[in-house]
């Protein structure tokens, strides 16, 4: 069977695979060949390989996993959920916000420099509302974005540097 062996990392991949399934390099001018890798590197999964029996292929998607020295935590569950509360408190503002400028209208029927007014102080009194709101859900938002790729990045600069060990040996 051919196969098509990752310069990179001298993985194994599928004939018809564009990339490779364990370090991602691009696999487009590399030639097909019979022979085995010379490292067997299984660093990117943290899971044993499955024993493939007699016909079976080994899959080349890449199926990354958080290894067990870096377990998905729940740890930052509470500042999630006050950047919740707090995107949903802002959506709460512009809904009554809606409601009074409704008001305003309703009371531009009677005198249009009171509705007006009415518009207005709506308006003035909601806006710096929503924006505060909004700007802190965002900001945490952001924070806990930062924290995740943090996370991830060093997670996979370790994979990386256990992957380098391996192939200088």
């Amino acid at each position: 069977m051919d196969l098509i062996i990752c310069p990179t990392c001298q993985q194994e991949n599928q004939t018809n695979a564009a990339f490779c399934g364990n370090c991602g390099s691009n696999l487009k001018d590399v030639p097909r060949t019979e022979s085995k890798p010379i490292v067997q590197n299984t660093m990117w999964q943290d899971q044993p390989q499955p024993v493939l029996q007699q016909g079976m292929q080994r899959p080349s998607a890449y199926a990354p996993t958080l290894s067990p020295a870096h377990p998905s935590s729940r740890k930052y569950a509470s500042l999630q959920g006050i950047a919740a509360l707090c995107s949903t408190l802002a959506i709460g503002v512009l809904v009554l916000a809606g409601l009074g400028v409704l008001g305003g209208l309703l009371v531009m029927t009677d005198s249009f420099i009171a509705g007006l007014g009415a518009i207005f102080v709506v308006a003035i009194s909601a806006t710096p509302i929503y924006v505060f709101l909004r700007v802190i859900s965002e900001s945490i938002f952001v924070i806990l974005d930062i924290e995740a790729n943090t996370r991830n990045s060093s997670i996979s600069l370790e994979r990386v540097e256990k992957l380098l060990g391996n192939v200088a040996k």
